[in-house]
């Protein structure tokens, strides 16, 4: 056999013949393999006179053996832009999640094609690595360590899809290291008095955000999405769906909660939002994080934040890392585990309580009854007595 037929040959075993389906190379008869393999030769000539030349580019050679594929297989050789699959990607996840966690994804992969470049447009099946974790290192002086993580695991979800897809032998996203968060975790619990100046300073419902925070440890985005129809006064608790865990949680009702609850003049639709302006702030500019800024606002005006600078120094703005504070609406999460385990809650009610996932903790946490919830939580300080 020539050289060149033995050339198309090991390609054929290399590129094609793996994707074949099965059966097509023993259905294929003399004559057509004959005409096949001239139709080979005379491409791979073609390509040979342009490498000569120095002329064969990346993008004809892979023309080639898509287009010997599709003789072969009677189908298109799978192939996709970085760009191309990222995008189609993001919009069949928008099917299968929620609208706020496909918006969530859209930053990253928007981010990332960003940062690439014209590289967006190469064939996924180049996409490296190293191209990865440059976009890594990139974003890592402009946000947090957990947004940058949360980034890659974006890009690793995509690409395990390719991956399964047939159009990358590897997830190249899963040879990339993720940034430590621990070490830049600063936040604390309130004290009683910062407590107490906070509240002070909010408006009336930011003043019962703060409690609801306070005594069930529910996070801010959750907080603002509560509706009447949440809060059971008779029984005395707050149901609620946790939007990062997915977990329904039954938190008992405070005696401090209770109190500034019952006194609001409830509406006759228990679908109503607890919180109405903050619910609207929250659906209408969920990554603009406007809520926490109203909230370090409040800090501001009390003294437990410091403000931060105008867009000329460089700081304060889009697009720049603020540094890590020690308080946030989080750091009421922070207070209420606290709380729990000063007033002698074990471990396991607390983390029950506060709705850590995980499979450990669902497996241990899950049974406890409801009086033992209900007495650490009536341990808790009253804030507003």
């Amino acid at each position: 056999m020539p050289r060149l037929l033995q050339d198309i040959a090991s390609l054929l075993e290399a590129e094609v013949r793996p994707k074949m389906p099965t059966g097509t190379a023993a259905r294929l008869n003399k004559r057509d393999a004959r005409r096949l393999a001239e139709l080979i030769a005379g491409r791979f000539e073609v390509l040979a006179i342009e490498a000569r030349s120095g002329r064969l580019t990346e993008a004809a050679a892979r023309r080639t053996v898509a287009d010997i594929y599709e003789k072969t297989n009677r189908e298109a050789l799978p192939s996709s832009s970085v760009r191309d699959f990222m995008t189609g990607w993001l919009e069949r996840k928008g099917i299968e999640v929620g609208e706020k966690t496909r918006d969530r994804y859209a930053v990253a992969i928007d981010s990332f094609l960003d940062h690439l470049g014209n590289r967006a447009q190469v064939d996924l099946a180049h996409l490296r690595s190293r191209d990865i974790a440059n976009w890594r290192d990139a974003i890592a002086g402009k946000v947090t360590p957990s947004t940058v993580n949360f980034g890659i695991k974006v890009i690793r979800a995509a690409l395990h899809s390719a991956r399964r897809d047939g159009l990358v032998s590897e997830n190249e996203a899963g040879k990339v290291t993720i940034l430590k968060t621990h070490a830049n975790d600063t936040r604390r619990p309130f004290t009683p008095a910062e407590l107490r100046r906070t509240l002070a300073a909010a408006d009336h419902e930011w003043r019962g955000m703060i409690l609801v925070g306070l005594y069930t440890g529910a996070r801010l985005g959750d907080v603002a999405r509560l509706r009447w129809g949440d809060t059971d006064l008779i029984k005395r608790c707050v149901t609620f769906t946790a939007a990062k865990t997915n977990r329904r949680m039954e938190i008992p009702m405070a005696a401090p909660l209770h109190r500034y609850i019952e006194a609001l003049p409830a509406p006759d639709d228990p679908h109503a939002y607890l919180f109405p302006r903050a619910a609207e702030c929250y659906e209408r500019n969920y990554f603009n994080g406007l809520l926490s800024k109203q909230f370090r606002a409040i800090l501001v005006k009390v003294g437990l934040a410091e403000a931060r600078k105008n867009r000329e120094t460089g700081t304060g703005h889009r697009g720049v890392k603020h540094k890590a504070e020690e308080l946030s609406f989080h750091s009421l999460r922070h207070t209420f585990v606290s709380w729990l385990k000063d007033a002698g809650a074990t471990d396991s009610v607390a983390r029950d309580l506060a709705g850590h996932e995980s499979a450990d903790v669902n497996r241990l946490y899950t049974h406890l009854a409801p009086a033992t919830r209900r007495a650490a939580v009536d341990k808790l300080p009253d804030i507003l007595g």
